[in-house]
């Protein structure tokens, strides 16, 4: 994917047409990337998962008109992004990113990564987020937590 400052990035709310394509952004993450799961669930599970309106805010990633990840806002001012394999780089992430935080205003932000995604943790911290805590959500699943602290005079996190 070539990746180019003026690729449009749109964030839209989730609908009930976009299960197909979550469960396929599921199917095709790497494992490194779980925090919740070791197992895939089936499309019936992940089908009543995104039905319970589990995210405050949840959205589709696209790239002018092609669905390309999915970004959310926890309930716990979580922030979680994903993409297709191919359409996972800085560029795409920093964007997604910069929107999801202009949309979702708040004085801070935390993000739960899975201690072995060492390219997201360096992602989060090159663009401002710190360590704030280590801990095994379960034995299965352990996390690191980022912690985003937003500064009250700045109008965009651009």
């Amino acid at each position: 994917m070539i990746q180019d400052e003026n690729n449009k990035i749109e964030l839209n709310k989730i609908t009930n047409h976009d299960v197909s394509f979550l469960y396929n952004l599921l199917e095709n993450r790497d494992s490194i990337y779980n925090i919740s799961h070791k197992k895939m669930p089936s499309f019936a599970e992940h089908e009543k998962f995104v039905f319970s309106e589990p995210y405050l805010n949840w959205y589709v990633i696209s790239l002018d008109t092609k669905k390309i990840g999915a970004a959310y806002l926890s309930f716990d001012d979580e922030i979680g992004i994903s993409f297709l394999p191919e359409y996972d780089n800085e560029l795409f992430r920093k964007k997604s990113l910069v929107e999801l935080i202009n949309k979702n205003p708040r004085t801070k932000y935390f993000a739960n990564v899975n201690p072995k995604n060492e390219k997201y943790k360096t992602f989060l911290k090159k663009y401002g987020f710190e360590l704030f805590l280590n801990y095994d959500k379960n034995e299965d699943c352990p996390q690191d937590v980022f912690e985003l602290k937003k500064s009250e005079n700045k109008n965009d996190y651009s």
